[in-house]
């Protein structure tokens, strides 16, 4: 008897393993996308922050507002322009430039 409830006692807990598992999968994926958009957004102001400071230390000033395009390209930084908003002011050469980046 105590044979037959030992491995009864086993499949009990291996079910409600793989249902618990199941569960938490299911909920990560749910709430997967809002927190995808939100993760890609700050690696992509990363990487532009970090295109920033190579302009800066290479060529001795932040880019205009008019060249942004063109160091983003020339830093290889490169991205949808349909999946964020993306705000670049720049008000001095030597000032990093204040900037945002905004998942859709």
């Amino acid at each position: 008897m105590k044979i037959i409830d030992l491995e009864f006692s086993v499949k009990i807990c291996i079910v409600i393993l793989i249902a618990m598992l199941s569960m938490y999968m299911l909920n990560r994926v749910g709430g997967m996308s809002i927190n995808d958009s939100n993760l890609q957004a700050e690696k992509v102001h990363g990487l532009v922050e970090k295109a920033l400071m190579q302009s800066f230390a290479l060529e001795g000033a932040y880019p205009s507002e008019g060249a942004f395009e063109q160091t983003m390209n020339k830093y290889g930084v490169f991205f949808d322009r349909d999946k964020f908003i993306f705000h670049y002011h720049a008000f001095s050469s030597n000032i990093l430039p204040e900037f945002r980046v905004i998942a859709l």
